[in-house]
């Protein structure tokens, strides 16, 4: 360890080459131009999303004063998922809307991003399953087993009515299904034509059936609307507001007061540890308007919040969240089963031994996300889709030269920014 009287340009030195390491490892190097601020909205995200299952499989052992901070922790990690949802939609919109293509070789790329991690973690569970059954969900349903696992592995658990073998699986359904139907939509009712007021109007009027029952496919599903949260981003992004600054302060401010809402009301209407928390339709809302404001301002260059979500650390976290999102309830009941063996009382510990396992728990989730990151996903996804994207751009003219001027323009409209890695800085 270092003493306080190393100079401060050792210190500095450090701490660039940790970052110069891990950009080396968690960098997206796809040879264009990226919107950074998505990226660390994805690493908030998960970061969310931890206390929700942090909170089912340890909440017991919080000391009072503490199981109340973390179970308004968990109640407001499940809007992390929407946030997921809302990002997602705006990548995918906007892909579309810029670069129509085939439907088919769009389904083929999303399925290659999604599958290999998720196969990774699916035998993963199969193998738990069996060899430690008593760990197993294959219990905890009606159906046989090859159906049931074939269910799982098509993603489906968020649309039928099953006990998902992977907990976060019925997120992946939602994903999927929006994967599949957008691109239909667009390129039949030929969106990209319309003007945008009705485009907007279209994706408001389905946003608005996905709360109604009646409304076959997307009825019941309210949480589906927050994909469209997203393509209103898309389709506004070019709007400038006159003061960017209070812009993004009060979308922050109604961000931050929302989760704080919902946090109260999930403390207020506790479902135990680890049940889904319902979100009544106006809370939803809400958090579609506040969602919408977040993103909208994080992606203006004028404003804090773009170098907010920015920051290399939150991004890199952002980059492998995916990954995260997979693996991270896996390492946490790993770490549970041992914390079991070693203090099988399960009575409440001390504050500064729970704060000390949050650490532990935390710090694992992100070493297991990031092996099954630069083991799988990382070559198995993204580095095949960044060689096909290479590939399909002409050396010189054509859509080479069109791609260029895009990125040039959206560049000078603050939409698209470099890592500092490939602008040369630390």
């Amino acid at each position: 360890m270092l003493s306080p009287s190393v100079p401060f340009t050792e210190w500095r030195s450090l701490s660039f080459g940790l970052g110069s390491r891990l950009a080396a490892l968690f960098e997206l190097n796809t040879g264009t131009a990226r919107l950074l601020p998505l990226e660390g909205l994805r690493g908030m995200s998960a970061g969310l999303v931890f206390f929700v299952h942090f909170y089912a499989l340890f909440g017991n052992l919080a000391p009072v004063p503490l199981t109340t901070v973390f179970r308004f922790l968990s109640t407001l990690g499940h809007c992390g998922v929407d946030v997921f949802f809302a990002l997602s939609g705006y990548i995918i919109y906007s892909m579309l809307m810029n670069k129509p293509g085939g439907y088919l070789r769009f389904v083929k790329r999303r399925l290659i991003r999604l599958y290999p991690a998720f196969t990774a973690v699916f035998l993963l569970y199969l193998g738990i399953s069996m060899v430690l059954p008593q760990y197993s969900k294959l219990q905890q349903t009606s159906l046989s087993a090859p159906v049931y696992l074939l269910l799982n592995f098509l993603m489906l658990p968020g649309i039928v009515p099953i006990v998902p073998m992977i907990t976060v699986a019925w997120s992946l359904s939602y994903e999927l299904f929006f994967y599949l139907t957008l691109p239909l939509l667009v390129r039949w009712l030929r969106i990209n034509e319309w003007a945008r007021p009705l485009r907007i109007g279209l994706f408001l009027a389905l946003a608005g059936a996905c709360f109604l029952p009646v409304v076959p496919g997307i009825g019941s599903h309210p949480r589906l609307s927050m994909f469209v949260c997203g393509i209103l981003v898309a389709e506004t992004s070019a709007w400038r507001f006159r003061w960017p600054r209070a812009g993004a302060s009060a979308s922050l401010a109604l961000f931050a007061g929302f989760l704080t809402l919902f946090g109260v009301e999930g403390m207020r209407n506790d479902p135990g540890a680890g049940a889904t928390v319902w979100m009544p339709p106006p809370m939803l809302l809400a958090l579609f308007a506040s969602v919408y404001g977040l993103v909208h301002f994080s992606l203006d260059s004028r404003t804090f919040l773009s170098n907010w979500f920015a920051w290399n650390y939150l991004r890199w976290f952002g980059n492998f969240s995916y990954s995260y999102y997979l693996i991270h309830g896996f390492v946490l009941h790993a770490v549970a089963v041992a914390v079991e063996r070693i203090h099988p009382t399960g009575a409440a510990w001390s504050g500064l031994q729970f704060l000390a396992l949050l650490g532990v728990s935390f710090a694992s989730t992100v070493v297991g996300a990031a092996v099954l990151f630069l083991g799988v996903e990382k070559p198995f996804s993204l580095a095949m889709q960044t060689s096909r994207q290479r590939r399909s751009i002409p050396a010189e003219g054509g859509q080479a030269d069109h791609e260029a001027a895009r990125t040039a323009a959206c560049s000078a409209e603050g939409k698209i920014r470099w890592p500092d890695a490939q602008r040369g800085g630390a």
